[in-house]
């Protein structure tokens, strides 16, 4: 199959490039602007009670750190990118081109990062990407309307919310392993509250590898303790995110910007398919091959959606589907961690990523039930957005396994949206919904979001919202105990397209 996909693409440019040519890339530049004042009141691990003495005994230090650290009510908050695009249309009808991405305050001392980079050849035929940028799912998927698409859209882009703090100062209550801790409210290595849904790294900051512990919302794939490529935080899509970077949307790209071959068919009237082939999630090659074969990495992805747009009546239409499919190269064994199995586990078993204390001595052995282990990552979504006259009405919704076996960390996401457009003025609200398995927990996020935009210009806009989020957790096999943290914030901003 994947010589078939990279063999459609050669034949479809050979076709293209048949006739003699002459033509020269003219390079042309744009980008945008993303400035907001931001004001936000929510819970923090700090302020609500005093913490009990010893109730934090065991915790890493870096967990300890943050229970007084308090939000920054009021702040200004900013993405820019410059895009470089390079075009031209050869006498023998294909085009040809090169788009780069680069975000010029990226995260960490305004970096200038790289999103994405990549060449394009379109034609009658459809086009094909090659290079660096997101796959078909994401390309066709339907969006919601939204209040301010960068606040509540398809991907969030402000985020007002200092999730490194989110969380209550309340006891932590047994999540995954009930064994580590005799009383509930007691903390032990393996508890977790949402105290610690957001924080550096959860409860098992001190933990050693060897425990093969879950380290709080974060499905560790190395090992390593720290937040990177293919691991799982909740409220994160994609190959894997940095603590900076956490966000509520609902965008399917669980391979990122990696590098890829993507084929869009032309549009016959209102239907459009896209088909995406990825070697690996996560990887960036210059002029060696990478490797088969790797601990907990991603290595084939391939994507397929269809979307559809028309009108009936005064009725537009516009929906839509996708599926991602990655191919787990080699799971975490006993083995190939270097580490010693338990007594009656084989050294090339499964280790488990969440595992029942059956017999409650506070260590995994033969005796104990595994609950989750790596597997093949699997993604879908479908979309429907209503257009009448100046009213917008939409949904999504969308389910990822995470590349967990037993959906012990699914993750499912709906949202909802209505739009009034009247002259410059656009008013918006949505509904947002995330339903995050985590082993024997669920964690339940809703977002409420309204505002306006304003056109003053062409590529210029105005942007008000106020938006409140809620995260629910309920925690634990032996207590059903639900906590909860809320955030209210206000956004004012202007985004200037050039």
């Amino acid at each position: 199959m994947k010589k078939l996909l990279i063999g459609t693409a050669v034949i479809a440019l050979g076709f293209g490039l048949a006739a003699p040519a002459s033509a020269q890339v003219k390079l042309d530049l744009a980008g945008h602007f993303k400035g907001y004042t931001t004001w936000v009141d929510q819970d923090t691990r700090g302020g609500q009670r005093a913490i009990a003495a010893g109730e934090f005994a065991g915790l890493g230090a870096g967990q300890a750190a943050l229970i007084d650290a308090e939000e920054r009510s009021f702040d200004i908050l900013r993405e820019t990118e410059i895009h470089f695009t390079g075009e031209t249309t050869l006498d023998n009808g294909l085009t040809v081109g090169f788009h780069a991405e680069a975000d010029i305050d990226a995260p960490g001392a305004d970096n200038f990062a790289t999103e994405e980079a990549y060449a394009y050849f379109s034609g009658a035929w459809g086009r094909v990407n090659f290079g660096k940028e997101d796959g078909a799912a994401y390309l066709l998927q339907i969006a919601a309307p939204s209040a301010d698409s960068n606040i509540d859209g398809i991907r969030q882009y402000i985020n007002p919310v200092n999730y490194n703090i989110f969380g209550h100062s309340g006891s932590t209550y047994l999540l995954g392993e009930p064994g580590t801790a005799a009383v509930v409210g007691v903390a032990g290595l393996n508890d977790v509250s949402l105290q610690d849904v957001f924080g550096n790294n959860g409860v098992n900051t001190g933990v050693a590898a060897s425990s093969l512990r879950v380290d709080s919302l974060l499905r560790d794939a190395n090992g390593d303790f720290i937040a990177g490529v293919n691991d799982i935080r909740v409220g994160e899509g994609g190959a894997g995110f940095l603590a900076a970077q956490r966000r509520f949307d609902y965008d399917q790209a669980i391979s990122g910007t990696s590098d890829k071959f993507t084929y869009l068919t032309p549009v016959f009237n209102g239907f459009q398919a896209g088909f995406t082939y990825a070697p690996e999630i996560g990887t960036t090659r210059d002029l060696q091959n990478g490797t088969e074969n790797d601990v907990s990495a991603y290595g084939d992805v391939w994507e397929a959606s269809a979307r559809y747009e028309g009108q009936f009546g005064e009725v537009g239409v516009a929906v839509g589907a996708g599926y991602s499919h990655a191919e787990l190269e080699q799971a975490r064994t006993w083995a190939n961690l270097g580490l010693a199995a338990p007594a009656g586990i084989s050294t090339l078993a499964k280790a488990p990523l969440f595992y029942v204390d059956v017999n409650n001595n506070a260590g995994y052995d033969a005796a104990d039930t595994v609950v989750a282990t790596q597997d093949d990552r699997e993604a879908w979504n479908v979309g429907l957005d209503l257009n009448w006259g100046p009213f917008g009405l939409g949904g999504a919704y969308m389910e990822d396994d995470m590349g967990v076996s037993g959906d012990a960390f699914e993750t499912e996401t709906w949202v909802v949206g209505i739009d009034y457009t009247t002259g410059p003025f656009k008013l918006g609200a949505t509904y947002y919904n995330n339903e995050q398995a985590v082993g024997p927990a669920e964690i339940d996020t809703d977002r409420y979001t309204g505002g306006v935009t304003y056109t003053y210009g062409p590529g210029m806009t105005f942007r008000g919202s106020i938006s409140y989020i809620e995260v629910e957790s309920d925690v634990g096999y032996r207590a059903s105990r639900e906590d909860s943290v809320d955030a209210t914030s206000i956004m004012l901003g202007t985004q200037i397209d050039f």
